[in-house]
């Protein structure tokens, strides 16, 4: 009996694309004698999609056709249950469509790599390849982890921290000093004098 790999990849994250080739790529390297893959993809808005048609890549150029041809899948946050439940139930027959052994996740970015995922895995208690909820979230967090090497007191660049708040705060009081006339920064006279000028 096969073992079933569920392949989790897209999501909503600016590196969606690439998750999607990385996920084509994983799954044709898959030894299909010993494993039964299963792709789930995650739409932009969230939504789990499963089907053969995600293992060709060519499939991908039109969205809307794709995920037509898909079957809209889901799993329950409820520990010890490891089945993708279809989410269109079925009149009969069983709503279950597969139950999965263990998971590789192939998402890039947000919501997929920096622990978030992980611990919806961890949540169900599925076994999943990679990083656990911390090393991930620790390892998306720059701040966090330069953090963490510096107290580990590893090699690391100089850090320097901007936040977006801090960054539009001060563009805004920059735009306010150029709006005031007497903040102007004021040119010397020829021949006059620092001094002359504080008067």
């Amino acid at each position: 009996m096969r073992t079933n790999v569920a392949v989790f990849f897209g999501g909503r994250s600016v590196e969606h694309e690439i998750s999607v080739i990385s996920a084509s790529q994983a799954m044709h390297a898959i030894n299909r004698e010993k494993y039964n893959v299963i792709p789930v993809y995650i739409s932009k808005q969230g939504k789990w999609y499963t089907g053969e048609k995600l293992f060709d890549i060519a499939n991908y150029r039109d969205m809307n056709t794709l995920v037509k041809n898909c079957e809209e899948v889901f799993m329950r946050p409820e520990f010890g249950d490891y089945n993708l439940y279809r989410a269109k139930t079925k009149l009969f027959g069983s709503n279950i469509y597969a139950a999965i052994d263990v998971v590789i996740p192939a998402l890039h970015g947000t919501n997929g790599e920096d622990g978030i995922f992980e611990g919806v895995l961890e949540t169900i208690g599925i076994p999943y390849a990679g990083c656990n909820t911390v090393s991930s979230a620790n390892g998306m967090d720059k701040i966090t982890m330069k953090m963490i090497l510096k107290r580990m007191r590893h090699p690391r660049c100089r850090l320097r921290v901007v936040y977006r708040q801090a960054m539009v705060q001060a563009k805004r009081c920059a735009n306010r000093k150029n709006r005031e006339p007497n903040r102007l920064p004021r040119h010397r006279e020829a021949g006059e004098s620092r001094l002359q000028r504080r008067h």
